[in-house]
Protein backbone atom coordinates (compact mmCIF):
# COMPACT_ATOMS: atom_id res chain seq x y z
CA UNK A 1 0.00 0.00 0.00
CA UNK A 2 1.64 3.34 -0.92
CA UNK A 3 1.28 6.39 1.30
CA UNK A 4 1.03 10.39 -0.10
CA UNK A 5 1.44 13.21 2.67
CA UNK A 6 -2.50 13.73 2.29
CA UNK A 7 -2.87 10.24 3.76
CA UNK A 8 -0.68 10.87 7.06
CA UNK A 9 -1.40 14.89 7.02
CA UNK A 10 -3.31 14.54 10.28
CA UNK A 11 -1.37 11.86 12.05
CA UNK A 12 2.01 12.57 14.43
CA UNK A 13 2.24 15.98 15.68
CA UNK A 14 1.93 18.11 12.26
CA UNK A 15 -2.08 18.85 13.16
CA UNK A 16 -3.38 19.21 9.17
CA UNK A 17 -0.43 21.73 9.10
CA UNK A 18 0.10 20.70 5.40
CA UNK A 19 2.28 23.72 4.93
CA UNK A 20 4.64 23.09 8.00
CA UNK A 21 4.95 19.85 6.90
CA UNK A 22 6.25 20.31 3.21
CA UNK A 23 8.77 23.19 4.42
CA UNK A 24 10.26 20.33 6.71
CA UNK A 25 10.48 18.10 3.69
CA UNK A 26 12.12 20.63 2.12
CA UNK A 27 14.73 21.30 4.94
CA UNK A 28 15.95 17.83 5.35
CA UNK A 29 15.84 17.05 1.71
CA UNK A 30 14.10 13.41 2.06
CA UNK A 31 12.34 11.92 -0.67
CA UNK A 32 8.93 11.26 0.06
CA UNK A 33 9.06 7.73 1.68
CA UNK A 34 12.41 8.44 3.64
CA UNK A 35 10.57 11.81 4.98
CA UNK A 36 7.39 9.67 6.34
CA UNK A 37 9.47 7.00 7.53
CA UNK A 38 11.09 10.06 9.80
CA UNK A 39 7.94 12.06 10.34
CA UNK A 40 5.89 8.90 10.64
CA UNK A 41 7.63 5.69 11.75
CA UNK A 42 5.36 4.10 13.41
CA UNK A 43 2.95 3.73 10.74
CA UNK A 44 1.40 0.74 9.90
CA UNK A 45 1.62 -0.22 6.46
CA UNK A 46 5.06 1.63 5.61
CA UNK A 47 7.32 -0.13 4.28
CA UNK A 48 10.67 -0.48 5.58
CA UNK A 49 13.71 -1.33 3.44
CA UNK A 50 17.24 -1.89 4.12
CA UNK A 51 18.46 0.85 6.09
CA UNK A 52 22.03 1.97 6.68
CA UNK A 53 23.51 4.09 9.74
CA UNK A 54 26.88 5.65 10.00
CA UNK A 55 28.71 6.81 12.81
CA UNK A 56 31.69 8.98 13.53
CA UNK A 57 33.68 7.93 16.18
CA UNK A 58 35.21 10.68 18.19
CA UNK A 59 32.30 12.39 20.31
CA UNK A 60 29.43 10.50 18.58
CA UNK A 61 29.86 7.04 19.51
CA UNK A 62 32.55 7.44 21.82
CA UNK A 63 32.53 10.28 24.74
CA UNK A 64 35.53 11.70 24.89
CA UNK A 65 35.61 15.12 23.31
CA UNK A 66 37.79 16.95 26.87
CA UNK A 67 40.48 13.87 25.44
CA UNK A 68 40.11 15.01 21.93
CA UNK A 69 40.91 18.38 22.53
CA UNK A 70 43.38 18.40 24.97
CA UNK A 71 45.82 16.47 22.29
CA UNK A 72 44.61 18.72 19.55
CA UNK A 73 45.73 21.79 21.98
CA UNK A 74 49.36 19.53 22.88
CA UNK A 75 50.13 20.05 18.99
CA UNK A 76 49.49 24.07 19.19
CA UNK A 77 51.69 23.74 22.85
CA UNK A 78 54.52 21.74 20.99
CA UNK A 79 54.88 24.72 18.22
CA UNK A 80 54.28 27.67 21.23
CA UNK A 81 51.54 28.54 19.03
CA UNK A 82 48.04 30.10 20.69
CA UNK A 83 45.37 27.75 20.32
CA UNK A 84 41.87 28.47 18.82
CA UNK A 85 38.35 27.67 20.91
CA UNK A 86 36.73 24.72 20.44
CA UNK A 87 34.29 26.89 18.36
CA UNK A 88 37.17 28.55 16.87
CA UNK A 89 38.64 25.21 15.63
CA UNK A 90 35.95 23.87 13.70
CA UNK A 91 34.54 27.83 12.65
CA UNK A 92 38.11 27.53 10.62
CA UNK A 93 37.71 24.24 8.83
CA UNK A 94 34.87 25.49 7.11
CA UNK A 95 37.33 27.50 4.46
CA UNK A 96 39.87 24.72 4.22
CA UNK A 97 41.07 21.54 5.29
CA UNK A 98 42.35 21.21 8.86
CA UNK A 99 46.10 20.66 7.45
CA UNK A 100 45.41 24.43 6.10
CA UNK A 101 43.99 25.54 9.11
CA UNK A 102 47.35 24.28 11.48
CA UNK A 103 49.00 26.67 9.06
CA UNK A 104 47.09 29.75 9.53
CA UNK A 105 47.65 29.35 13.25
CA UNK A 106 51.38 28.74 12.95
CA UNK A 107 51.61 25.03 13.03
CA UNK A 108 53.85 23.78 10.30
CA UNK A 109 54.37 19.94 10.18
CA UNK A 110 53.53 17.08 8.26
CA UNK A 111 50.34 14.66 9.38
CA UNK A 112 52.31 12.02 10.58
CA UNK A 113 54.41 14.37 12.58
CA UNK A 114 50.99 15.82 13.99
CA UNK A 115 49.81 12.60 15.01
CA UNK A 116 53.18 11.41 16.66
CA UNK A 117 51.88 14.32 19.42
CA UNK A 118 48.24 13.84 19.07
CA UNK A 119 48.23 10.35 20.08
CA UNK A 120 51.09 10.53 22.59
CA UNK A 121 48.24 13.13 24.46
CA UNK A 122 45.45 11.39 23.59
CA UNK A 123 46.91 8.09 25.65
CA UNK A 124 47.17 9.39 28.60
CA UNK A 125 43.12 9.79 28.57
CA UNK A 126 42.15 6.56 27.17
CA UNK A 127 41.36 4.58 30.21
CA UNK A 128 39.14 7.01 31.22
CA UNK A 129 37.11 6.79 28.02
CA UNK A 130 33.31 5.41 27.54
CA UNK A 131 30.56 5.32 25.21
CA UNK A 132 28.04 8.40 24.69
CA UNK A 133 25.46 7.41 27.44
CA UNK A 134 22.63 5.15 25.27
CA UNK A 135 24.66 4.84 22.42
CA UNK A 136 24.84 0.78 23.05
CA UNK A 137 21.52 0.40 23.87
CA UNK A 138 20.43 2.01 20.87
CA UNK A 139 23.04 0.34 18.29
CA UNK A 140 21.96 -2.89 19.24
CA UNK A 141 18.30 -2.02 19.10
CA UNK A 142 19.10 -0.54 15.57
CA UNK A 143 21.09 -4.07 14.74
CA UNK A 144 18.16 -5.55 16.10
CA UNK A 145 15.81 -3.94 13.39
CA UNK A 146 17.99 -4.77 10.63
CA UNK A 147 19.53 -1.42 10.35
CA UNK A 148 23.72 -2.24 8.46
CA UNK A 149 25.92 -0.35 10.57
CA UNK A 150 29.18 1.27 9.99
CA UNK A 151 31.79 3.52 11.37
CA UNK A 152 33.62 6.06 9.43
CA UNK A 153 36.29 7.92 11.52
CA UNK A 154 39.45 10.40 11.23
CA UNK A 155 40.27 8.56 14.08
CA UNK A 156 44.20 6.93 14.36
CA UNK A 157 43.73 3.18 14.30
CA UNK A 158 45.94 2.54 16.73
CA UNK A 159 43.98 4.60 18.94
CA UNK A 160 40.75 3.27 17.68
CA UNK A 161 41.13 -0.55 18.03
CA UNK A 162 42.36 -0.84 21.90
CA UNK A 163 39.11 1.14 22.93
CA UNK A 164 36.63 -0.05 19.95
CA UNK A 165 37.92 -3.26 21.03
CA UNK A 166 37.17 -2.48 24.96
CA UNK A 167 33.74 -1.38 24.19
CA UNK A 168 32.91 -4.68 23.03
CA UNK A 169 30.56 -3.51 19.96
CA UNK A 170 32.55 -5.06 16.78
CA UNK A 171 29.96 -7.42 16.52
CA UNK A 172 27.08 -4.78 16.08
CA UNK A 173 29.38 -3.11 13.04
CA UNK A 174 29.27 -4.22 9.44
CA UNK A 175 31.78 -1.59 8.46
CA UNK A 176 34.31 -0.07 10.48
CA UNK A 177 36.62 2.31 8.53
CA UNK A 178 39.66 4.20 10.42
CA UNK A 179 41.96 6.98 9.65
CA UNK A 180 39.44 7.85 6.99
CA UNK A 181 40.65 11.83 5.81
CA UNK A 182 37.49 11.95 3.02
CA UNK A 183 34.59 10.81 5.11
CA UNK A 184 31.90 11.47 1.97
CA UNK A 185 33.78 9.63 -0.44
CA UNK A 186 34.42 6.70 2.01
CA UNK A 187 30.62 7.24 3.03
CA UNK A 188 29.62 7.09 -0.80
CA UNK A 189 31.53 3.69 -1.02
CA UNK A 190 29.61 2.35 1.62
CA UNK A 191 26.36 3.21 0.32
CA UNK A 192 27.24 1.61 -2.88
CA UNK A 193 28.45 -1.71 -1.50
CA UNK A 194 25.41 -2.09 -0.08
CA UNK A 195 23.41 -0.92 -3.68
CA UNK A 196 21.60 1.58 -1.83
CA UNK A 197 19.86 4.31 -3.75
CA UNK A 198 21.78 7.55 -2.09
CA UNK A 199 19.37 9.92 0.46
CA UNK A 200 17.03 6.87 0.77
CA UNK A 201 17.33 5.30 3.98
CA UNK A 202 20.71 5.82 4.36
CA UNK A 203 21.83 8.03 7.59
CA UNK A 204 25.15 9.24 8.20
CA UNK A 205 25.61 10.54 12.15
CA UNK A 206 28.49 13.32 13.63
CA UNK A 207 29.25 15.85 15.80
CA UNK A 208 31.27 17.77 13.97
CA UNK A 209 29.66 20.40 10.75
CA UNK A 210 32.51 18.75 9.35
CA UNK A 211 30.67 15.35 9.84
CA UNK A 212 27.37 17.09 8.31
CA UNK A 213 29.44 19.04 4.86
CA UNK A 214 30.54 15.02 4.48
CA UNK A 215 27.40 13.22 5.08
CA UNK A 216 25.41 15.87 2.80
CA UNK A 217 28.29 15.39 -0.31
CA UNK A 218 27.66 12.25 -0.24
CA UNK A 219 24.00 12.87 -0.61
CA UNK A 220 22.72 10.70 2.53
CA UNK A 221 20.72 11.71 5.16
CA UNK A 222 23.25 14.08 7.76
CA UNK A 223 22.33 13.91 11.55
CA UNK A 224 23.84 16.06 14.11
CA UNK A 225 24.60 14.50 17.61
CA UNK A 226 24.33 17.76 19.28
CA UNK A 227 26.43 17.05 22.62
CA UNK A 228 27.05 19.94 24.22
CA UNK A 229 30.76 20.79 22.82
CA UNK A 230 30.11 21.76 19.78
CA UNK A 231 28.52 25.36 19.78
CA UNK A 232 24.72 24.72 17.37
CA UNK A 233 25.15 27.54 15.36
CA UNK A 234 28.28 26.43 13.90
CA UNK A 235 25.92 23.61 11.87
CA UNK A 236 24.00 26.50 10.49
CA UNK A 237 25.99 26.74 7.07
CA UNK A 238 27.02 22.74 6.87
CA UNK A 239 23.80 22.19 4.75
CA UNK A 240 20.20 20.46 5.94
CA UNK A 241 20.43 18.16 8.61
CA UNK A 242 18.30 16.50 11.14
CA UNK A 243 19.26 17.03 14.95
CA UNK A 244 19.31 15.06 17.82
CA UNK A 245 20.70 15.74 21.61
CA UNK A 246 20.09 11.94 22.78
CA UNK A 247 20.82 8.71 20.83
CA UNK A 248 17.37 7.09 21.87
CA UNK A 249 16.07 9.56 19.19
CA UNK A 250 17.38 7.86 16.94
CA UNK A 251 15.03 4.81 17.05
CA UNK A 252 11.95 7.46 16.33
CA UNK A 253 14.29 8.86 13.29
CA UNK A 254 15.43 5.46 11.84
CA UNK A 255 12.53 3.07 11.81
Amino acid sequence: MGFSFSTVLLQGNWGGDKAALFAEKRRLCFTDRAFLAYAFPQRKGVVVGKRLALFDWNGTLLDDMPAWYSAVRAIFDAFDAAPPTLGEFFEEQKSGSVMSMYERYGVVASRDELNVIYAAAYKKSMKHLALARGAREVLAELKRRGVVLGIVSAQIPELFTPLFDRMKIAHLFSYVKTGVSDKAACIAEIVASEQLPTGLACYAVGDTPSDIRAARNANVTAVAYLNGYVPRELFSHSGPYVEIRRFRELLDLIP
